[in-house]
């Protein structure tokens, strides 16, 4: 006997006294029909597309003076690309401004050789696009999933004329944020030459190599001035990392004042694959917040709704949550008036760059400790133009200790409307009802075995090869009988 090519089960051996035509031709037969089944199935259950995002900004954040509004800062000079969907590649730069000519966003008072950076690409790329010249080098090579980078010779950011925002000078910074596959743990580079806060401030970028999460409590005059340097955190749920060269709050005895929660050089990538995805979550530590995005369903039709399900833990109590920023996936609107939970209401906008509808939850004082989780659910509306595919929602915590990331990996399957009938109206406060590839009322999705084949293929050619061995067998029995 000899082993089969396509299941390695055994065969008759052709030296048998067996007529091997009429064998061979029935076994053919049978293994092209298998081969076809499985082909069928293979079709039937492609994978959806995978996707990759990077984005990156100079300087961003929110302000509040006693009980006024916050004051949202920039993002300035953002840079963001994503895929599928987009052209996988953005960035901006600065020469030079400030003081004359004047900076084109107030809240930068100078900066020089300003480089933000986002790629993303689903197929190998020879660079990453992290051209700033530094030492240690940013990661310059190949890059099969997102990228982004942020870099300057020198920043200032303005005091915006507040009491307790004193002017912040950042010299020779950059960072990066490289996520390379969905499965490969991303990586950060971090260089931050110098940090001063205050008109006299003095450099508190500690000498030598400066670990990921350095925080740095400033003494008096700055009592309630906290920086964390080389800020490192996965996101908590989904596949990905966020680095910021520094991450500045300001709030403890100045909070009756003003509080603050500003970043500078900000980078953040992530990867999905349509299966099988690594969650890098929660893995940020220091007894930061984390949290999970769900889906109300696994796939929704061009022109239907989708509920996320949002559900943020406190970690440390110290650690007051802010501000929630919900980025809904490209093509998603946000359902009016839908959002119901321990966040209350959000402010809506528009995400520089890739114009992705915002819902921002903000408390001045922080989300209440209790209950914990923090629950929201909202609401989304999908355009009816939007190309079938994968769409991953992201949402970024911000706490009086850090920013964590979040997303509903592996994100929802939008599907194209069948032909000829109507695109549904998203009108309703609740989506409507799916019946998904394997829910109830649903077509039925075969199993699927290891490297992607379909198992139901697999039982097919098995079966039909040992139809194939018993008709040889009871063949070659009778054969025999009549040769006796």
């Amino acid at each position: 006997m000899t082993p089969s090519a396509l299941t390695g089960l055994p065969v008759p051996n052709s030296g048998r006294r067996l007529r091997r035509g009429a064998g061979i031709g029935v076994a053919s037969a049978v293994a092209a029909c298998g081969a076809l089944l499985l082909g069928g199935i293979a079709a039937a259950a492609a994978p959806v597309p995978a996707q990759a995002s990077g984005e990156s900004y100079l300087v961003g954040g929110t302000v509040t003076v006693a009980t006024a509004a916050p004051v949202f800062i920039g993002p300035v000079e953002p840079a963001a690309a994503y895929v599928p969907g987009n052209n996988g590649a953005n960035d901006v730069s600065i020469v030079t401004c400030g003081p004359t000519p004047a900076c084109a966003d107030p809240v930068i008072s100078n900066a020089q050789a300003v480089q933000d950076t986002a790629k993303a690409t689903l197929t190998q790329s020879p660079t990453t696009s992290c051209t700033a010249a530094s030492s240690p080098p940013l990661d310059n090579g190949q890059l099969t999933g997102a990228n982004a980078c942020s870099s300057a010779a020198k920043v200032g950011v303005l005091n915006l004329g507040l009491p307790a925002l004193l002017p912040i000078d950042v010299g020779a910074v950059q960072v990066q944020s490289l996520t390379q596959s969905c499965t490969t743990a991303p990586a950060a580079h971090f260089n931050l030459a110098s940090l001063k806060i205050g008109v006299a401030g003095t450099n508190i970028v500690p000498a030598g190599v400066v670990a990921p999460n350095t925080k740095i409590a400033l003494p008096a005059p700055l009592v309630g001035v906290t920086v964390i340097l080389n800020e490192q955190t996965f996101d908590s749920s989904g596949h990905g990392l966020t680095v910021n060269a520094a991450h500045i709050f300001i709030g403890g005895a100045l909070a009756p004042v003003a509080t603050a929660d500003i970043i500078v050089g900000h980078t953040h990538s992530q990867a999905f694959c349509d299966t099988g995805t690594t969650d890098t979550g929660p893995g940020s530590g220091g007894g930061l917040q984390s949290g999970t995005k769900t889906d109300g369903s696994p796939s929704v039709v061009q022109g239907g709704s989708q509920t996320y399900n949002l559900s943020i833990n406190h970690g440390n109590p110290a650690c007051l949550i802010t501000t929630v920023v919900d980025t809904l996936p490209p093509g998603f609107t946000y359902m009016a008036g839908s959002a119901t939970g321990d966040l209350g209401t959000p402010t809506t906008g528009v995400a520089p760059v890739t114009a992705q509808v915002t819902l921002t939850f903000f408390n001045r004082a922080g989300f209440p400790a209790t209950p914990d989780p923090l629950t929201e659910t909202i609401g989304a509306n999908v355009s009816a133009t939007l190309a079938p595919g994968q769409y991953v929602n992201n949402v970024t915590t911000l706490s009086s200790c850090g920013q964590v990331n979040l997303s509903d990996n592996p994100g929802t399957i939008v599907t194209a409307a069948p032909t000829g009938s109507p695109t549904p109206t998203p009108t309703q406060t609740s989506p409507p009802a799916t019946n998904p590839p394997g829910g109830p009322g649903g077509p039925p999705v075969p199993p699927t075995g290891q490297g992607g084949t379909s198992s139901w293929g697999v039982l097919l050619l098995s079966a039909g090869l040992a139809v194939t061995t018993t008709g040889l067998v009871l063949r070659r029995h009778l054969r025999t009988s009549s040769l006796g």
